[in-house]
């Protein structure tokens, strides 16, 4: 996707402009809003984060958190088990 296909994209699907999604990220230090990464770990670059029910935007993330928080199904009680299947099997 060319650069300004991608930021039309992001204004339709997420309502951010281009200015609003750069100072979400200045804000959130630029960095991933999840894990702090300073590099989106994916060519595709960065992802907005939203909430898949109301449509709110969270945050910027890089891919990794994207897909962990997608695969959760958006759930903190997902995630909470995930945490504590990870501290039980250390």
């Amino acid at each position: 996707m060319k650069v300004a296909e991608r930021w039309k994209w992001i204004k339709v699907n997420y309502g951010l402009t281009k200015e609003q999604w750069f100072g979400l990220f200045e804000r959130q230090g630029n960095r991933c809003g999840c894990c702090g990464r300073t590099e989106p770990a994916s060519k595709r670059g960065w992802h907005v984060d939203h909430d898949h029910t109301t449509g709110k935007v969270r945050g910027i993330v890089c891919h990794g958190c994207n897909m962990m928080i997608g695969a959760a199904r958006d759930s903190v009680d997902v995630l909470a088990s995930g945490i504590d299947y990870l501290n039980r099997t250390k």
